[in-house]
C-alpha cells in the first residue's frame, strides 16, 4: 500500500526480500525452515496500547516480557509481522484510516474476484450483442449503427471504474495521523500516455456516416409504391417533393421547394386503326409533345429510325419504327425529314410504354406494345398495309418544383442530384426513384458525423418533359454560385442492370473512374450520355462540369413494368459507394 511506511532496518533485522533470504540460508542444499505461521485470528486482534511503542530492532523479545498476557499479545503480533515481513501499523490510533484500510482490502479482493469471473465468461463467448463492424465497402441491408442509450456494459468495465474511485478516496485520506499534512494531488505524477485526439460527435438519430443501401431501398419503396406515379405537374409529383424535402430537413439541411412553371402535355384521345388487309383497333398512346392530327395511309417499316433505314416510298406514309439506339425525338425528326406523315414507335420489350419528345414534333407520333408492333411488321412483310392514326392533345400550364437542400452556412461546391418525377405510364421505381433515393441517403450519410460538406442536394421535377427542372435550377444560379461549383453528379436509373457506363465531362468522369477502380467496380465510358439524355446536360450547357451514373439497360424503361420488385439493393449499394467516393475525391482536389 502507498501509505504503509517501512521502518529503518537494523543490522539484526530479519530479511525482507528473496535475495536477502537466500543470503541467510544455511550451507548445503536444505533451505532454512520457517516457523509456523500464527493463526489468522491473531492478525485481527486489537493491539494493546503497551505494544504500540515497542521497538522492532531485535528479532526476538526479551524473555522477561513474556510473563504477562498483554505481552504475549505483543509477542504474537511481533511474530506475525516478522514472518510476513510486515511492520507496526503507522496509522496508530487513527481508527478512520484503519477502517478505510481494511475496507479497501476487502473491496479489492471482491473486485478482483468479480473481474476474474467476467474474464472467464468473456473467454466462453460474448455476453451482450455487439455492434456490427462496418465493411470496407457498403454492406447491403446493414442495420443502422446506433448505440442504445441503455446498452448493458460488461462486469469488467463496471468493476474497474469503481476500483479507481475507491482507490482515489482511500489515497486522499491516507497519510498518518489526523494532524498530518494532506497528501499531494495526482497532478504531481506526469502523464505518460498520449491524449486521445478530439472527435466529432455524430448527429443524434442519423445513424452511421456510411451509405446504407437498406435506407435507400426504403426511399425507393416510399416513392414508387407508397406514392406511385409522379408525372410532372400531378399531385403524385407534389407529394414526392414534400417527402424528399422533409427527409432532407430532418438531416439538418436548409431544404426548400423551388417552383417553376411548366407546360403539361395532355393526351386527350389517341387511336390506331388497322384498315387493311384486316380491320381491327390497336391500343396506342400519344408520345409527349406530339402534335394533333389524323393521318390515313400506307404503313411502312423503318428499322430503328436511322436515316438510311427509311424506304423510298416513305413520303406521305405512316412509318413503323422499333424503339432503341437513338432518342424518340431523333426517330421522329428523321421520319419527318424522310417525308413521313406520321410515326408509330413499338416497344423493344414486352408490354406498352410512353415517351417524351423533348423537341416536340410536327407530325403525329404514338407508341404501341412490342406484340402489336411485331404483328404489324409481319403484315407489312406480307403485303400492303393501311392504317389510320389519330392523335388529339392539348397543353396546360401548371407548376412543378425542385427540392433544393443546402448545407447550413456554406456555399455549394458540389451538386448531387437526379430527377424524382416519373412518366405517366408507371411508378418509375428505377427511373428514377433509385437515383433520388441514392441522393437522399448520401445526404444523410454526409451529415451523420455532425459536419456538413459543401455539397448541395437537388432533386429535379419535370425531367421527363425535357429536363425542365434542372434547366430552371441552373437559370436560378448567380454568377458567384456558378463559379463556386466544381461539379455536378447526376444519378439516374441505377437499380437495374450489370454495367456502370460513365458519361459527361472528362474532368469528372476520370475521377469517378479512379474511384471505381479503387472499389473494384467494373465500369466504362458511354459517350451517348456525354452531353444529353438527363439532368447533367443542363449543367454542361452552362459550363459546369457534370457526369451521370446510369445504366440505360432496363427493359421496363418508361413502362408500367418499372416496379419496385425489380430494384436491386446491391446496385444501390454500388451506386452509393461510387457516389460517396467520387464526391469526397472531388472535394479533396
Amino acid at each position: 500500500m502507498l501509505c504503509a511506511i517501512r521502518p529503518e532496518r537494523g543490522p539484526d533485522a530479519r530479511p525482507h526480500s528473496a535475495r536477502d533470504r537466500r543470503a541467510t540460508r544455511p550451507a548445503g542444499d536444505v533451505p532454512a525452515q520457517a516457523p509456523p505461521l500464527v493463526a489468522d485470528q491473531v492478525r485481527h486482534q486489537r493491539v494493546p496500547p503497551q505494544c504500540r511503542e515497542r521497538p522492532l530492532e531485535s528479532p526476538s523479545p526479551p524473555p522477561d516480557r513474556r510473563s504477562s498476557s498483554a505481552n504475549r499479545h505483543c509477542d504474537d503480533r511481533d511474530r506475525l509481522y516478522d514472518r510476513r515481513q510486515f511492520r507496526p501499523d503507522p496509522m496508530g490510533d487513527n481508527r478512520r484510516l484503519r477502517s478505510l484500510y481494511w475496507g479497501f482490502r476487502a473491496f479489492a479482493a471482491a473486485a478482483i474476484a468479480a473481474a476474474g469471473e467476467a474474464l472467464a465468461r468473456k473467454a466462453d463467448g460474448p455476453q451482450w450483442p455487439r455492434r456490427r463492424r462496418a465493411a470496407p465497402l457498403v454492406v447491403a441491408a446493414a442495420e443502422p449503427a446506433i448505440s442504445h442509450p441503455l446498452a448493458p456494459i460488461s462486469h469488467r468495465s463496471a468493476v474497474l471504474p469503481a476500483l479507481v474511485v475507491f482507490s482515489a478516496i482511500f489515497l486522499a485520506s491516507c497519510g498518518g495521523s489526523d494532524n498530518a499534512t494532506p497528501a499531494p494531488t495526482a497532478t504531481q505524477f506526469p502523464a505518460t500516455s498520449t491524449p486521445a485526439p478530439s472527435t466529432v460527435t455524430p448527429t443524434p438519430g442519423l445513424g452511421s456516416p456510411q451509405f446504407e443501401s437498406a435506407r435507400a431501398l426504403q426511399h425507393v419503396h416510399a416513392l414508387s409504391v407508397d406514392i406511385g406515379i409522379r408525372a410532372a405537374g400531378t399531385d403524385g409529383e407534389k407529394r414526392a417533393a414534400n417527402y424528399i424535402r422533409d427527409e432532407l430537413a430532418k438531416y439538418g439541411y436548409d431544404a426548400a421547394l423551388q417552383q417553376f412553371p411548366i407546360q403539361v402535355f395532355v393526351d386527350v384521345k389517341t387511336s390506331l386503326d388497322l384498315l387493311s388487309p384486316q380491320q381491327r383497333a390497336v391500343d396506342a398512346a400519344a408520345l409527349g409533345g406530339s402534335t394533333s392530327g389524323t393521318i390515313e395511309g400506307g404503313l411502312v417499316g423503318a428499322g430503328r429510325g436511322f436515316p438510311q433505314e427509311f424506304p423510298s416510298g416513305t413520303t406521305g406514309s405512316v412509318v413503323l419504327i422499333e424503339r432503341g439506339d437513338i432518342t424518340f425525338s431523333e426517330k421522329v425528326a428523321n421520319a419527318t425529314a424522310a417525308g413521313a406523315a406520321g410515326v408509330i414507335i413499338y416497344n423493344n420489350d414486352s408490354g406498352s410504354f410512353t415517351g417524351q419528345l423533348t423537341a416536340g414534333s410536327r407530325i403525329p407520333a404514338a407508341a404501341i406494345s412490342r406484340e402489336d408492333g411485331q404483328a404489324l411488321l409481319d403484315l407489312i412483310k406480307a403485303g400492303k398495309t393501311t392504317v389510320r392514326l389519330t392523335v388529339e392533345t392539348r397543353t396546360d400550364t401548371n407548376q412543378s418544383q425542385n427540392v433544393v437542400a443546402k448545407p447550413p452556412g456554406k456555399q455549394c461546391r458540389l451538386v448531387v442530384g437526379g430527377h424524382y418525377d416519373s412518366v405517366p405510364a408507371g411508378p418509375g421505381a428505377n427511373d428514377n426513384a433509385s437515383g433520388t433515393a441514392t441522393a437522399i441517403e448520401m445526404a444523410r450519410a454526409m451529415a451523420a458525423d455532425g459536419v456538413f460538406d459543401p455539397v448541395c442536394f437537388v432533386l429535379f421535377g419535370s425531367e421527363e418533359l425535357g429536363l425542365l427542372g434542372s434547366a430552371a435550377y441552373v437559370r436560378s444560379l448567380s454568377p458567384d454560385d456558378t463559379a463556386a461549383l466544381k461539379a455536378m453528379l447526376n444519378f439516374d436509373m441505377l437499380a437495374v442492370g450489370d454495367a456502370w457506363p460513365f458519361g459527361g465531362s472528362q474532368s469528372v468522369v476520370s475521377v469517378a473512374a479512379q474511384e471505381a477502380d479503387r472499389l473494384s467496380i467494373p465500369h466504362s465510358v458511354d459517350t451517348r450520355f456525354g452531353t444529353g439524355g438527363s439532368d447533367h446536360a443542363s449543367f454542361i450547357s452552362d459550363g459546369i462540369p457534370a457526369m451521370i451514373f446510369n445504366c440505360f439497360c432496363d427493359p421496363n424503361y418508361h413502362s408500367a413494368g418499372d416496379r419496385f420488385e425489380f430494384v436491386s439493393e446491391e446496385r444501390l449499394a454500388q451506386a452509393g459507394a461510387l457516389g460517396m467516393a467520387t464526391a469526397q475525391a472531388l472535394l479533396a482536389e
